[in-house]
């Protein structure tokens, strides 16, 4: 039972015994009279403060659920947003190199490193006529070989491509000495704008013919080392020797 309720019955109920036992025309129970009216008056407040209690309390509620109904308006629309650049950004991250098996189940972190990259590599300086003395060597693995291969050659690098003989996944560069460092940047940025998540960028402890070569394959030791973000490469200033580097760990 209602607060209010019980208080309106219990003056209902006080006003009704005192009611029996008074006679309005006997001057001896006048003040009983007056307590029988300041109960009505009392009853009469009380159904008129509880049921603006109760409109207050109804509007408050409507309020809330308005707020809401709105706020899961808002939700709903961002999400139809999102689903309506879908496939937009699909088609942007499928002409980067991502493979349709990666897009299937994608991984947020590497979207957003990937279109980070793909910014930054617009900012890389670099003669693409200059590059052509450069090879690159990699084996395509978890990407769309044609069109990485297709984005490394319009940046001036030439390519040496073959076949893994591992089924680890990419996740390192190495490069030689006359190797300039917007060169290495610039296929880092290919190859994380294509969806392959980079742990180690090293330099050849010795060239051996290879001081004008860049090769991108995989370091065991580096499998469960945190993928270098674009930013990261973005702010290196040079890049350690492959000898300054112990289990694929890395200083920033």
């Amino acid at each position: 039972m209602s607060f209010e309720l019980i208080v309106t019955s219990l003056v209902g109920l006080c006003s009704g015994v005192i009611s029996l036992y008074t006679d309005p025309r006997d001057k001896k129970h006048r003040i009983w009279q007056l307590v029988l009216l300041g109960l009505l008056i009392l009853s009469a407040g009380c159904t008129i403060f509880f049921g603006y209690q109760k409109e207050q309390e109804s509007r408050t509620k409507e309020e809330e659920s308005n707020a809401t109904i709105q706020q899961l308006k808002n939700e709903l629309s961002q999400v139809k947003k999102k689903l309506d650049d879908l496939p937009k950004q699909i088609l942007f991250l499928l002409g980067l190199g991502w493979s349709q098996e990666n897009l299937r189940n994608p991984n947020q972190s590497q979207i957003s490193q990937s279109l980070q990259a793909s910014q930054l590599l617009q900012t890389v300086s670099g003669n693409p006529s200059q590059r052509k003395a450069i090879t690159v060597q990699y084996f395509p693995k978890d990407v769309d070989p044609n069109i990485v291969k297709t984005r490394l050659e319009n940046l001036g690098f030439t390519l040496a491509t073959g076949s893994s003989k591992n089924d680890l996944p990419t996740n390192s560069i190495w490069f030689g000495s006359e190797v300039d460092l917007n060169s290495v940047k610039a296929v880092a940025y290919t190859l994380i704008g294509a969806g392959v998540p980079l742990k180690a960028i090293r330099q050849f402890n010795d060239d051996n013919g290879r001081e004008r070569f860049i090769q991108v394959g995989s370091d065991p030791d580096c499998l469960n080392r945190p993928a270098l973000t674009a930013e990261q490469i973005k702010n290196m200033a040079k890049f350690p020797q492959q000898r300054a580097v112990v289990n694929c760990r890395m200083i920033f």
